[in-house]
C-alpha cells in the first residue's frame, strides 16, 4: 500500500514547478532571455530580474547617451568645418560652404550612423520589431562606407602624391 501511494502521488515540486524554486529549474524558463544554473536565471545583459523579463534600463542608457553624445559632437564638427570654410571665402556663399568634402561626409556619416544607433538604445521596446531590426541593420552599412571613404582617403593622399 505504501508503494501504490509513492507511485501515484506527484511530488510538490511537480505539481507546482513554478512556485517551488528547489526544484534545480528556473522560473518560466528565464523568460527566453537567460539561462539557468542551480535555480537562478543568469540574464542577458539587455535584460534583468529574477525572471529575466525586465529591461535593463542602466545598460540602454549607457549606450544610447554615448551614441547621442557622438552624433552631437559629429554635428558640431560639421558645423563648425562649414563655418570655417565660409569665414576662409572672399564672396561668402552658403551652397560653397556646405559642399561635400571627404571631411564633411565623414562626420555625416558618423553623424548619421550615430544617430541611429542611439535611437534604438533610446527606446528599444519602443519600435515595432521590425523597425528596431531596420535601426540595428542601417548602422553598419554606414560605417562601411565611412571606413571605405577613409581608406580610398588615405590611399589618394598617400599613394597618389604626383598626380594633380
Amino acid at each position: 500500500m505504501e508503494r501504490l501511494v509513492d507511485s501515484t502521488v506527484p511530488s510538490l515540486s511537480e505539481l507546482m514547478p513554478d512556485v517551488v524554486p528547489w526544484n534545480n529549474s528556473c522560473l518560466s524558463n528565464c523568460s527566453g532571455h537567460g539561462e539557468c544554473s542551480n535555480g537562478v536565471c543568469i540574464c542577458e545583459i539587455q535584460f534583468e530580474g529574477s525572471e529575466c523579463r525586465r529591461t535593463n534600463a542602466s545598460y540602454f542608457v549607457g549606450l544610447a547617451s554615448v551614441f547621442l553624445t557622438l552624433a552631437l559632437v559629429c554635428l558640431v564638427q560639421l558645423v563648425v568645418c562649414c563655418l570655417a570654410e565660409w569665414q576662409r571665402m572672399k564672396a561668402p556663399s552658403l551652397i560653397h560652404a556646405c559642399r561635400v568634402t571627404t571631411q564633411k561626409l565623414l562626420y555625416f556619416l558618423v553623424f548619421l550612423a550615430s544617430s541611429l544607433r542611439g535611437a534604438y538604445f533610446t527606446s528599444p521596446t519602443a519600435f515595432a520589431d521590425g523597425w528596431s531590426s531596420s535601426l540595428m541593420s542601417a548602422y553598419y552599412p554606414l560605417l562601411l562606407s565611412g571606413s571605405s571613404l577613409i581608406v580610398c582617403f588615405w590611399a589618394e593622399v598617400f599613394h597618389l602624391r604626383d598626380i594633380r
